[in-house]
């Protein structure tokens, strides 16, 4: 669904969305095995022709165009994180924060070497890294509050 938010940059092929957001909400929620899996049929589902990518288009070669290496890692992504933070709501604010990072990280890295391969290493930065270093930064102080809040109410109850 957080796909389905998307905000077109005029410069850039790759849209602002939520997913790295709900790829982060989804493992912490549904753990090392279940998250990875759940992002697999996410790509399964668009590779069959389901409008579930950015902005509800239908595109069933997305493993050939400019945003496939962000899909892929936002699989990797739900593969590490649970590795890294096997228990989301218990874990120090920086075992979360590094973690967060971490996942961010390779879906940056892996979008942009795939994008790199149609627009050129450093096209690819000012396209499909800087313009979104903001917003995953918003994303992961949105989730780190939400962990912090939660261990918060843990506390009292």
């Amino acid at each position: 669904l957080l796909s389905q938010i998307s905000i077109p940059l005029p410069f850039s092929p790759i849209p602002i969305t939520l997913q790295t957001f709900a790829v982060a909400v989804l493992a912490m929620t549904l753990g090392r095995n279940k998250a990875p899996l759940a992002i697999a049929c996410y790509l399964l589902q668009g590779s069959f022709g389901l409008p579930v990518f950015a902005g509800g288009l239908v595109n069933t070669a997305w493993m050939l165009g400019p945003s496939a290496g962000y899909h892929v890692g936002f699989v990797a992504s739900a593969f590490l994180l649970p590795r890294l933070l096997p228990n989301p709501f218990t874990a120090s604010w920086k075992r979360q924060l590094l973690s967060l990072i971490a996942a961010n990280g390779i879906v940056f890295a892996l979008g942009y070497l795939n994008l790199s391969l149609y627009v050129g290493f450093r096209e690819a930065f000012f396209f499909g890294v800087l313009p979104f270093v903001i917003g995953d930064v918003i994303k992961t102080g949105c989730i780190l509050l939400v962990l912090q809040g939660k261990q918060t109410l843990n506390t009292f109850w």
